[in-house]
């Protein structure tokens, strides 16, 4: 009689540490912590300096502070402004402190360094000098909140990576049949310097760096140390960079991360804090060595230029390393790889011995199909559908061309979406012509003069007699058009002024005539199938014009049908509420913010489609998806400050509240359908304190914006609060799949899982866990992708295998969404979780998982496309291996 085999547990490995008494040990920092009249103390200087400003968003430059203390102690230092504390790993004189600090205030008010009396210090000099240090024990702040949430000072979690990392580089990591040094830095991370990662020709090279980070997770009673890695690009001159390493004079002190001041090329070191330490009697330091070197390139760089040469030629790596501030073009990829993220875990366990106590996360759910190319093309039905489920008769698609070539891509694309001969299609000028019976046709604008990059004066003008953009009772238009928007990179045409840039001139002018618009650029054919000839990038610009229009497919009907508790699927209404601040840029008075909302509507009839509703905080009126988007985009970002060391609790109330009106406004709509409410836990926690992981389990504090639809009547209020984390600093990063028997003895590992896992509990601290969805790229899992990082790290890495050059390669890393349901008037946490999950990986327009479930994305979507997004967004670095929201 054969007996049944023990039962395999799939447990998620993460790199996550808890931070334990028996962690931290004995480590300590030095803390001087002012108190009120400290606070009070920097409030009226930080006031004073920003009314000799002039500009109400302008801070104190605290970092004069910082910077100058850290060369003068060593490095580990960190300095919290609005709460008047300042952290040390070592002590610091107390006359240093004075010192620093009334030089900080004499530059910053405008004296002459050479004027500035140190021996009469200003009160807020005094008062940090004056202000007892105290050796603090990490361990003993290792606080909570009233619910037994980890809520521990904010220094603590600052300063808590410092030992640990020191503790971590002690042994030599083992990687790749290599013994690689780690060294600290003062960021609390780690950075093999001695051994980066080179391109084939030995002169460009990336910097292996990791950084810990202390953070929570809800229902987890200890903080947590999360790991991240990353590629660090080296640049070959100071040239644009924004920031810098450098080594010291010490080995056993941490590698300085400086930060540099200005924009564009000339980027130099931080003038206040060089005046500062010399004026110290420091002249030499790690500061001015990184500005001799600021120097030195501009000389070289003067040196080549006046002898024909282009650039100078690429130098050896020195003590002072500049970072790529963008990533252009490098010959080195992007990325570190899942087998080096295994190997760093293996050491992190190693070094920090039996303390270490991992997070693990555990199988729940998933099995999720992936979507085949052809299943992503929308189908001729599924556009009715969404018309009849729209109110709407017909569809024209009105496509505004100014070459040949985009043309016949663009007829090419049309009719294999609408199973069409191509060389039949051959609309004549302005006429329509039929797609798919009387319910979809199209219609062909020769319109260069409108399209072409140029001053914005009188480009309406071109459309004007155009009467196939005006839709007519029952009918849906939608715009397809040309454009070249050129990045100025050999072989592509040069990047248009922002004045003079056609794509979003011509964008709001069709945004104010009620349409949304697609463009498909003339430069870049990286779409097309040399076997079949298919062009990819035609057909996916066609599809993102579907979901501009609010158009949803049979798809998303295929993955919402399972009930949430007592309501079936088709009786739940999703949305999704997008949040972003802009910062403010040269040539503006105030910083921007974007808010946008998106809605994914139950059918009405058996068998019908989703609909698609939008809002914004422009317009304010929930309308069909396409005439919410046009009316977004038909304005400007409105000027809000939204900005972390401006804004009151007031001024995110004041905003939450707006969100709040919008759902109220959303309840009506929707004629009573329930409905559930998905936010960015990361871009909302200032917006609404319920997000927290420290306010679970406590009572919502009465009349605040507690939770989105906190201030409105219980009966306009979303039956749940999704919050999402896609943030890979704040989310445990999964590393790989053990699998364990019912003993815990590990059977077997996998390297990679797309499923669902959850982090459980600790006892005492409620029943809700956390979910994890775990992605990995669809460049990871794409053919002939080689799955890069795999099974080496690029210290293994050759110039030419198999047909990859795996130094050039970007290597890629299992990611996760965080999903954690905040239940108000129904229990089913897993259901709603599930539905999350189904919502991300079932995404519109595309065949790939996003991380953010279609209601979020659609809004962030309507926020993407807008106008002003592309000029004023501030240019993010991808060290990582986050996965784009881009369709």
């Amino acid at each position: 009689m054969s007996s049944r085999p023990p039962k395999a547990t799939q447990r998620l490995d993460l790199l996550a540490v808890r931070v334990t008494r028996s962690l931290l040990s004995d480590a300590s920092v030095h803390v001087r912590d002012c108190g009120p009249a400290g606070v009070k103390l920097w409030n009226i200087f930080d006031n004073a300096y920003r009314r000799r400003a002039g500009r109400d968003e302008v801070q104190a430059p605290h970092s004069v502070a910082t910077t100058a203390l850290r060369a003068l102690t060593g490095g580990y230092v960190w300095f919290d402004a609005k709460r008047a504390v300042l952290a040390s790993r070592d002590p610091i004189d107390d006359d240093m402190v004075r010192d620093v600090f009334t030089l900080l205030y004499g530059l910053a008010t405008g004296e002459d360094i050479d004027d500035i009396d140190l021996n009469q210090p200003v009160g807020i000099a005094e008062k940090f000098a004056s202000t007892p240090q105290e050796q603090r024990a990490l361990a003993d702040y290792l606080q909570h909140s009233p619910s037994q949430q980890p809520d521990a000072p904010n220094w603590v979690y600052e300063t808590v990576a410092w030992d640990l990392a020191r503790r971590i580089a002690a042994e030599p990591l083992a990687i790749d049949r290599l013994s690689v040094r780690l060294r600290p830095d003062t960021a609390g991370g780690l950075v093999a310097w001695d051994d980066p990662w080179p391109d084939e020709t030995g002169t460009r090279f990336a910097l292996p760096r990791i950084r810990l980070r202390m953070k929570t997770e809800p229902n987890v009673k200890d903080p947590l140390i999360l790991v991240s890695a990353s590629a660090t690009r080296i640049s070959s001159s100071m040239d644009f960079a924004r920031t810098v390493l450098a080594d010291q004079d010490r080995a056993d002190r941490p590698l300085v991360e400086v930060e540099l001041d200005g924009r564009g090329r000339l980027r130099n070191v931080n003038r206040l804090a060089l005046q500062a330490l010399s004026r110290l009697g420091m002249g030499h330091s790690v500061l001015h060595e990184v500005d001799r070197q600021v120097q030195a390139d501009r000389l070289a760089r003067q040196q080549a230029q006046a002898s024909g040469e282009k650039s100078p030629a690429p130098q050896p790596l020195g003590t002072v390393r500049p970072i790529m501030a963008k990533n252009f073009y490098f010959p080195v990829g992007s990325g570190v790889g899942m087998d080096y993220y295994r190997g760093l875990r293996d050491h992190i366990q190693t070094t920090l011995g039996d303390n270490c106590q991992p997070l693990y996360g555990f199988f729940e759910g998933g099995n999720f199909k992936q979507a085949k190319k052809d299943e992503v093309l929308m189908e001729p039905l599924d556009i009715t559908r969404s018309l009849d489920a729209m109110g709407r008769e017909h569809l024209r698609i009105v496509c505004l061309w100014a070459t040949d070539e985009i043309r016949q891509r663009m007829i090419n694309a049309l009719a294999r979406a609408y199973g069409l001969d191509p060389a039949g299609l051959n609309p004549a000028e302005g006429k329509g012509v039929t797609l798919h019976g009387t319910r979809v046709s199209v219609v062909f604008h020769h319109v260069p003069d409108f399209l072409q990059h140029g001053p914005a004066a009188g480009r309406s003008a071109h459309t004007a007699d155009l009467v196939s953009l005006k839709a007519a009772s029952g009918e849906i238009v939608g715009v397809w058009a040309e454009t070249e928007y050129g990045d100025g990179k050999k072989g592509s045409p040069p990047r248009p002024k922002d004045s003079e840039d056609a794509k979003h001139q011509t964008h709001r002018v069709l945004a104010k005539m009620d349409l949304v618009v697609q463009y498909i650029d003339r430069a870049v054919q990286t779409g097309i199938d040399k076997s079949t000839g298919m062009d990819h990038q035609s057909l996916s610009c066609l599809m993102d014009l579907y979901r501009n229009l609010g158009f949803i497919d049979r798809r998303i009907s295929r993955v919402l049908t399972k009930p949430i508790g007592e309501l079936p699927a088709v009786g739940v209404a999703h949305c999704g509420v997008h949040v972003r601040r802009q910062s403010r840029r040269q040539g503006d008075r105030d910083a921007r913010i974007s808010v946008a909302a998106s809605v994914l509507k139950p059918p009405t009839v058996p068998d019908g489609a989703w609909t698609l509703h939008g809002w914004s905080y422009t317009d304010r009126t929930w309308r069909q998806y396409h005439l919410a988007e046009a009316a977004f985009h038909a304005a400007d970002y409105p000027a809000g400050k939204m900005t972390e060391f401006m804004d009151n609790f007031a001024g995110y109330s004041s905003t939450a509240k707006v969100i709040d009106q919008a759902l109220e406004d959303l309840a009506d709509y929707l004629g009573g359908t329930p409905y559930t409410v998905t936010v960015d836990g990361f871009a909302c926690r200032r917006l609404w304190k319920g997000l927290n992981n420290k306010a679970q389990g406590q009572p919502p504090e009465p009349n605040t914006t507690w939770l989105p639809g906190s201030t409105i009547a219980p009966k306009y209020r979303p039956v749940a609060v999704i919050r999402l984390n896609t943030t890979d600093e704040e989310v445990p990063r999964p590393v790989q799949v053990t699998i364990t028997d019912e003993n815990d003895r590990e059977i077997k590992t996998q390297e990679r899982t797309t499923q669902v896992f959850r982090i459980d509990p600790d006892p005492d601290l409620g029943k809700h866990c956390t979910w994890l969805l775990v992605n990995t790229t669809h460049q990871f899992d794409g053919n002939g992708a080689g799955r890069q990082g795999s099974k080496k790290t690029r210290y293994g890495a050759l110039p030419w295998n198999k047909g990859k050059n795996e130094i050039k390669s970007n290597y890629y890393a299992m990611t996760a969404t965080e999903i954690f349901p905040i239940t108000l008037n129904t229990d089913h946490r897993r259901e709603l979780m599930m539905v999350t999950a189904r919502l991300c990986h079932q995404a519109l327009a595309w065949k790939h998982r996003t991380r953010y479930p279609i209601p979020l994305h659609a809004a962030l979507q309507m926020d993407k496309d807008h106008p002003q997004y592309r000029r004023t967004i501030t240019p993010v670095d991808l060290d990582g291996e986050t996965n784009s929201e881009d369709e």
